[in-house]
């Protein structure tokens, strides 16, 4: 099993927490790749299932973010942050402002809002 480094062991939470928020920008990232499909090259009558698609990335990256393991992840980075540096900290900072602005939202109001909304300015759906 890999020991973290001396200096990393009080930083377990922190270094999950840029685990999960990576994931996360990669899911962010299928969205946008999915919404650029639907607009760009998706063919004639397939808005229907791009939808789908889209709606069910959306609510998968909610909810793994939302979870209560990352709310519990943040309260132990807070209480690890003396063993961050400056950089760390804003992105502590912004993990938090990030979780705090998903968690307002019920995961099922946006994929209700793509799966009504995908392609609509597209000409090909």
């Amino acid at each position: 099993m890999d020991q973290l480094p001396p200096q990393d062991q009080d930083m377990k939470a922190y270094r999950e927490l840029e685990r999960r928020f990576a994931r996360d920008a990669v899911l962010g990232d299928v969205t946008g790749l999915l919404q650029w499909d639907c607009e760009t090259m998706m063919p004639e009558g397939a808005a229907e299932g791009r939808a789908e698609q889209l709606a069910t990335v959306k609510r998968i990256a909610h909810e793994l973010l939302v979870c209560d393991a990352t709310q519990d992840l943040l309260a132990v980075a807070d209480e690890e942050a003396g063993a961050l540096d400056e950089a760390q900290q804003a992105n502590l900072r912004e993990m938090r402002r990030s979780y705090a602005h998903a968690s307002a939202v019920p995961s099922d109001v946006g994929a209700r809002a793509t799966s009504r909304g995908c392609c609509r300015t597209s000409r090909r759906c």
